[in-house]
């Protein structure tokens, strides 16, 4: 029979917790054993922290479940992998060799089914192996290779059987689409139900008056109708931040009115401003995330000072805590009639300022967990997009670096589909300069993520990846 917990023992654990909010269920019961000799179990030590709402229940959607990370030898290859699916490289190839006559679906059943995504994932397997200066059939004694590309396991007849057609067919990797996805984006136009037209950059890092016309700013096509895609599928809208000084902008409460009214269109702008492409939008309500400085958006927000008991919520890039508070929006000393919720970053004291907050129409973790996935380090982001902004409108114009892309290319043997490899390495470098591709590191999985921890490489470097939004299969990578 389960023994009850002491109701003195309780009481000291929601003392613990609330006197110092950064001890962990691990450390309150490691306290009780070195203070009072007093052998408390973590599962205990949740349970009461749990019933008093000082610590969330672990659920599928948020728990932060981690695979023992495994050790690598070419931790850095991760990263083709997600800038090659970011712009659909090898996916193009399985496309044009389908074009050109090769039926990986009805190849036989001895030697497996091999469908059009199987078939870039072969294709990127390798190009890697290409790169590497390896041979098919040492190929497959790299395991890492393997994993990188997808695979389980692969059967060396799907191999044999793609080489020998590609060798006697020789055909031509088109690049048409992927060139149209490298198109440089300046903006985002964002129609509401309501009537409400905002303007952000390509990004959506924050908003602008009209077309966002600093270059630091702009993004290739493909990488917006991946982002636009992965934010509308969870209906929320998530902008970084605003650059509201003392109240919210008219630019950033026309988001917050318009957003829960729905969308009526989404648009990817050219720095003209003419229309790129637009978006298929959901119907209905959409919720809103928006982060803010603090510091600076002093009257912006009324109901801050009655912000709740301090929390906590674990995230790919470590654990935050956060109060949150029942406001309203005010602009320009009068009501804006918006009542929003808002998240206060702290750094571990309900006392202590604020470093960042977040706006939204949300009141479940899951509002962070969302904002966070798109921008894991917002208040740099908030400070460099700023000094990006200053040098644009006070220093020499700089213009968008374009990449060599070739329309198409004729791959005449295995060896040729390492070009594959280095336009995704040159991509990479031209994105995190001095990145080495082959350091050792190692790789733990989550649900709905991947934690890559590289031996080398600059934070600087780590960070602009991690704001590159890459994804391995359907999982997001994170760099540590």
């Amino acid at each position: 029979m389960r023994k009850k917990i002491d109701s003195k023992v309780r009481a000291t654990v929601l003392r613990l917790k609330k006197t110092k909010p950064h001890l962990g269920v691990r450390d309150i019961a490691e306290y009780f054993k070195s203070h009072y000799n007093l052998p408390l179990s973590k599962s205990a030590v949740a349970a009461i922290l749990v019933s008093r709402g000082l610590k969330s229940r672990k659920g599928p959607k948020y728990a932060i479940a981690l695979y023992k990370g495994r050790e690598l030898t070419g931790a850095g290859l991760f990263l083709l992998a997600g800038v090659d699916q970011r712009f659909g490289l090898s996916g193009a190839a399985a496309a044009s060799f389908a074009r050109a006559g090769f039926t990986p679906l009805e190849a036989t059943s001895a030697k497996g089914r091999l469908p059009l995504t199987g078939l870039a994932n072969l294709i990127f397997f390798l190009s890697l192996a290409a790169q590497a200066g390896l041979s098919p059939v040492q190929a497959f004694s790299r395991k890492d290779l393997l994993r990188i590309s997808g695979f389980k396991g692969l059967k060396r007849g799907q191999v044999k059987e793609f080489l020998a057609w590609l060798s006697a067919v020789q055909p031509q990797v088109e690049f048409s689409e992927v060139r149209r996805g490298m198109a440089q984006v300046s903006s985002i136009k964002l129609d509401f139900v309501n009537g409400a037209q905002v303007f952000c950059d390509a990004g959506m890092r924050t908003f602008f008056k009209g077309v966002c016309r600093a270059s630091e700013f702009f993004l290739p096509l493909e990488v917006v109708r991946r982002n636009i895609a992965a934010m509308l599928s969870k209906n929320t809208l998530t902008v970084a931040y605003t650059k509201s000084f003392d109240y919210l902008s008219r630019e950033c409460l026309g988001f917050l009115s318009g957003a829960p009214s729905g969308l009526r269109r989404v648009s990817a702008l050219d720095l003209d401003g003419r229309t790129l492409e637009e978006f298929s939008v959901p119907s209905g309500k959409l919720s809103f995330v928006v982060g803010f400085y603090p510091k600076i958006l002093s009257r912006g927000l009324s109901g801050l000072a009655r912000s709740s008991r301090l929390k906590k919520i674990d995230l790919p890039l470590g654990g935050l805590y956060y109060s949150q508070a029942a406001a309203k929006t005010v602009a320009g000393g009068a009501q804006a009639n918006l009542a929003v919720n808002v998240f206060l970053l702290k750094a571990g004291a309900k006392n202590s300022p604020a470093y960042w907050g977040l706006i939204s129409d949300r009141q479940d973790p899951g509002a962070l967990a969302d904002y966070f996935y798109a921008w894991p380090c917002p208040s740099k982001d908030f400070i460099e997009g700023l000094a990006l902004l200053e040098n644009f409108f006070l220093g020499p114009k700089r213009a968008s670096p374009d990449l060599d892309l070739p329309e198409n290319f004729k791959v005449t043997s295995y060896q040729g589909l390492a070009r594959l490899a280095d336009i995704s390495r040159d991509i990479l470098h031209q994105q995190a300069p001095g990145l080495k591709l082959d350091c050792p590191g190692s790789l733990s999985s989550g649900k709905d993520f991947q934690r890559l921890y590289l031996a080398q490489g600059s934070l600087a470097n780590k960070e602009k990846l991690n704001r590159a939004a890459l994804y391995h299969g359907n999982k997001r990578l994170f760099l540590v």
